[in-house]
């Protein structure tokens, strides 16, 4: 359900309102499902028809022209040569529904979708080395504690930013159209399930927010990111009483701006 789509029948076309060759071997199935539905659910069904050998579950899909519309599908996990050889993907079979589908969203689901459209997680790698070094520091008593919670909010701040713009780049410019072959663990993994690892957070593609809250969100964070360091500067001014670190600072803040911004 995350895969490339491999076959496509014409009754399945004209349901969805796509011509085959816009989509076979393009685009993924995740295309005809609102994005929050993909996030919360999709693996279960997965792992139910590997488990069982036949998953039919009732949902709402999205036709090409963006409207809604309830099914019915029945996902069986396709194999290369039968059930003792490796597993190749997934067969759907969609039957329309006269009405839409009731499918609840967690509030849970709502919280990864955040984390999806930002790649909070990814935030760990530049934090990380700054508790390090915060923690030592302590050591010696030189730590200011508040400058040091600010600043590490500051750099989240300024990495989710980073990672908003290279989406939004990323789209505007056709890279994730391009770009095919974007890895998800999917199911195979305890840790790392249904994490992207390759490909941007694909969260426009998915449909969990546009081109333009894109942006706005990352201007946000651009903003959150500045006033923190506006905030440092000062009180490491008021402590210090010397504009060095806050030169120094301003460089480094400014240096990683430019080089989100165009990473």
């Amino acid at each position: 359900m995350e895969g490339i789509i491999l076959k496509m029948n014409k009754g399945a076309a004209d349901m969805f309102g796509y011509n085959p060759n816009e989509l076979i071997g393009n685009k993924r199935v995740s295309l005809f499902s609102p994005g929050e539905i993909v996030l919360q659910n999709v693996l279960g069904w997965l792992e139910k028809a590997d488990k069982d050998g036949e998953n039919t579950i009732k949902t709402n899909f999205k036709r090409k022209d963006g409207s809604i519309f309830g099914a019915e599908i029945t996902i069986t996990p396709n194999f290369a040569n039968g059930k003792d050889k490796p597993q190749t993907g997934y067969c759907g079979i969609t039957k329309e529904l006269n009405d839409k589908v009731d499918v609840p969203i967690k509030f849970t689901t709502k919280i990864i979708k955040g984390i999806a459209i930002t790649r909070g997680g990814f935030t760990l790698a530049s934090i990380l080395p700054m508790v390090i070094v915060a923690y030592i520091l302590s050591f010696y008593e030189m730590l200011n504690i508040l400058n040091a919670f600010i600043s590490i909010f500051g750099v989240i701040c300024l990495h989710i930013f980073s990672n908003l713009y290279n989406d939004y780049f990323d789209v505007s410019y056709g890279s994730d159209d391009e770009n095919k072959e974007y890895f998800n663990v999917g199911t195979k993994s305890l840790f790392l399930r249904g994490a992207q690892i390759s490909g941007g957070s694909r969260a426009i593609e998915l449909g969990l927010t546009t081109l333009k809250k894109t942006s706005s969100l990352g201007n946000i964070m651009l903003f959150l990111s500045l006033l923190c360091l506006l905030f440092v500067n000062i009180n490491s001014y008021i402590i210090t009483g010397t504009l060095f670190n806050v030169s120094m600072m301003s460089i480094i803040a400014m240096v990683a701006v430019f080089l989100g911004f165009f990473y």
